[in-house]
């Protein structure tokens, strides 16, 4: 409880107002958010207190991996322009139809009766990791440095794709702006956060 309370307060989407936002695609998310806060329709959030709620989903959204993934450590990977390290995430994926899905099948079936799988490029990923030959087809999160890392350095990663991520979609996922990227507005990464988290 005492990290929770020394955790920086996020300053993100649910503690952004629609009109601070600078493309519309972003003040419609902090519209989806701020409506999820004041009415949650998630039996299992009902009862939460809406500072508590603002916290938590503050908080998801900045250090989520993916869509649906928190993983402990590597949400505490601090963003820079010029990383020295990345990471890669696999996760199972549902196939659609009954099979096929999006990319290429490597492994199929757990305890349900959905067909899942990870990509050939996840197994890969695994295989080139070190992962032992058993575990390949099962999903894992990789971090590597890129560059030299000194003792004591921090190790960094890009929090979004490549030097020309959207101010935008840094303010409302992450709460700040990087100072040291080239960062310029794409409404198509703004379209894909707000799918993602469009429940």
């Amino acid at each position: 409880a005492s990290f929770l309370r020394a955790v920086a307060p996020p300053t993100n989407a649910p503690f952004l107002r629609p009109d601070d936002c600078a493309t519309p695609e972003a003040a419609e998310f902090c519209r989806m958010i701020h409506a999820v806060v004041a009415a949650p329709t998630c039996p299992a959030l009902a009862g939460i207190d809406h500072a508590n709620l603002r916290w938590a989903l503050g908080h998801a959204l900045s250090r989520r991996l993916g869509p649906t993934m928190m993983c402990p450590v590597v949400d505490l990977l601090n963003h820079s322009g010029v990383p020295n390290a990345h990471y890669t995430v696999a996760e199972r994926v549902h196939a659609l139809g009954g099979g096929g899905g999006v990319g290429n099948p490597a492994a199929v079936g757990n305890d349900s009766d959905a067909e899942t799988y990870i990509t050939v490029a996840d197994v890969l990923d695994n295989a080139m990791a070190g992962v032992a030959d058993d575990d390949l087809t099962e999903p894992h999160v990789h971090v590597q440095t890129i560059a030299h890392v000194t003792k004591g350095e921090a190790i960094t990663v890009s929090y979004a794709g490549g030097p020309h991520a959207s101010e935008e979609l840094f303010r409302v996922q992450w709460g700040f702006v990087p100072a040291d990227d080239a960062a310029k507005t794409r409404v198509k990464d703004l379209d894909r956060l707000v799918s993602i988290v469009a429940w």
